[in-house]
């Protein structure tokens, strides 16, 4: 997966809470989750990014697999294949407020570029993605970045 900047991942959470926005107070389709429950989803994701920043871990050794693993998530998730949530949980109530929730999000993307402004060793560990493996920062922004994308196509699905 080629590199993401910081400011394309700001772009894409400006995109999906744009997608999001026409279905919130919407019920949900068939067990999935309305769109507050969504930014719910993606203000984890972002948290956990900035506290693995914040955490200053270095990168473990992988195993090669871990490269195709990497492959197949970022297709997955640029293809808006329907996959479960593995380890998802869900921590707001369906009727939660939108704008608090977008706003969260927002907070979380400007942290997370004054935190990359700073400077990111290539050998650190930023996410240990639950499939993926162990993640530096330019994997994690590809990542992050591709699951943004696979919501913006999702939404209202």
């Amino acid at each position: 997966m080629k590199p993401v900047p910081v400011a394309q991942v700001g772009q894409a959470v400006d995109g999906v809470i744009a997608a999001l926005e026409s279905f919130a107070g919407q019920p949900a389709k068939g067990g999935a989750w309305t769109a507050v429950q969504t930014l719910d989803h993606l203000i984890q994701v972002h948290r956990g990014v900035v506290l693995g920043l914040r955490a200053k871990e270095p990168l473990p050794r992988r195993a090669p697999f871990f490269l195709v693993r990497r492959t197949m998530v970022g297709f997955v998730l640029r293809n808006a294949i329907p996959v479960p949530a593995k380890g998802a949980q869900l921590s707001c109530p369906a009727e939660a407020d939108f704008a608090s929730m977008a706003g969260d999000l927002q907070k979380l993307q400007t942290k997370l570029e004054l935190r990359a402004s700073e400077g990111i060793p290539p050998d650190q560990l930023v996410m240990n993605h639950p499939v993926a493996g162990p993640l530096n920062f330019d994997e994690t922004m590809a990542i992050v970045h591709a699951h943004l994308v696979y919501h913006i196509k999702r939404a209202g699905k």
